[in-house]
């Protein structure tokens, strides 16, 4: 199913200072700065600014501190070259964050995000190939340091159309996070809900010992369709609570959020570990 191997990049970081719990974790697909209809080459300069300052301002509402992007353009020419990650983070008054480009060429340029109020550390992307016609999708994880803890967070992007393809993806994002050691934290658009048990957001939870929010099978849709597709995730050492899903953020996809915490039994000194 792969038309090439995976491909991985090394964006640039971001950001300064440490930042505390309980973190406040956003994810959101921002579907090129179009809103919930339509096509993004359809969609005019004034109401791509007008929704990346709606989703600004939603995000300051709900006080958060980091945003996993997905479908996030850096210059394409379909979205008049605005670099919507850079527009989101000066909307935000933060430094632009990292971005993975899933999508390099003929004048476009897309993909994973991260965006933060504090400093993101050694970023590092994955891209996979798309099938049957379907484009490359992907991932971007970096350190972030919690209580002056670090922690790995990953904006993770599936292929909407498979899942066998979205279970091989996710197979090839564990064996790229094998050597992370920190307590993670996997944010984002997985394309599958948590009520299919071969999906591969139960299968990633699996591999990784993570767990979702609370009550996965029972939350609201995240998709204009009625779907649930968007998901954080956590490892054991850390506490997911207070979710919450706006879904009218201007994009296909719902704003989700939670906050994050150290898991009570975890003491300071003792060694973190995401596996």
């Amino acid at each position: 199913m792969w038309s090439g191997p995976a491909r991985q990049s090394l964006p640039a970081s971001g950001g300064e200072g440490s930042l505390s719990s309980p973190l406040r974790v956003a994810s959101l697909n921002l579907a090129h700065g179009r809103g919930e209809w339509g096509h993004q080459i359809f969609t005019s300069r004034t109401s791509q600014a007008g929704n990346i300052t709606d989703i600004a301002q939603r995000l300051r509402v709900a006080n958060v501190d980091i945003v996993a992007l997905q479908e996030a353009d850096g210059c394409s020419w379909w979205n008049h070259r605005a670099n919507l990650v850079a527009a989101l983070s000066d909307a935000m008054g933060w430094h632009t964050g990292p971005r993975a480009s899933q999508i390099r060429g003929w004048g476009l340029d897309y993909g994973t995000a991260l965006i933060s109020r504090g400093a993101i550390h050694s970023p590092r992307g994955i891209t996979w190939p798309g099938v049957w016609g379907t484009p490359a999708k992907g991932a971007i994880a970096a350190e972030v340091l919690m209580d002056d803890r670090p922690v790995t967070i990953v904006s993770l992007h599936l292929d909407p159309a498979s899942k066998q393809h979205r279970r091989k993806q996710i197979h090839s994002l564990e064996q790229w996070l094998a050597n992370v050691e920190t307590p993670l934290i996997v944010a984002g658009d997985f394309n599958g809900d948590w009520n299919a048990p071969d999906e591969a957001v139960r299968l990633l939870a699996s591999l990784r010992h993570l767990k979702p929010w609370p009550l996965p099978a029972t939350t609201d849709p995240t998709f204009r369709w009625g779907a649930r597709l968007d998901w954080i995730l956590v490892s054991d050492a850390l506490e997911i609570c207070n979710p919450q899903i706006d879904q009218d953020a201007p994009s296909d996809h719902a704003l989700i959020t939670a906050d994050i915490t150290w898991k009570k039994e975890v003491a300071r000194e003792e060694p973190l570990s995401g596996k």
